[in-house]
């Protein structure tokens, strides 16, 4: 992949779920175990709170 594309996937929650699903099947990670994670449970707390904020801010 070209350093653009790498540099842009790194803001993607895909690429952590993929690095996890890989490890599953072959054990082997890019970016570790515990990056993966920790990414996605941050990934997750942005979305949720963003989420909520919009559907408070639409509903009142």
């Amino acid at each position: 992949m070209p350093a653009c594309g790498r540099a842009i996937s790194a803001f993607s929650p895909l690429t952590y779920a993929c690095d996890l699903i890989r490890y599953g099947f072959e054990h082997v990670t890019y970016y570790g175990l515990v990056i993966d994670v920790l990414v996605l449970i941050l990934f997750t707390t942005v979305f949720q709170a963003v989420g909520y904020l919009l559907y408070k801010r639409l509903n009142e």
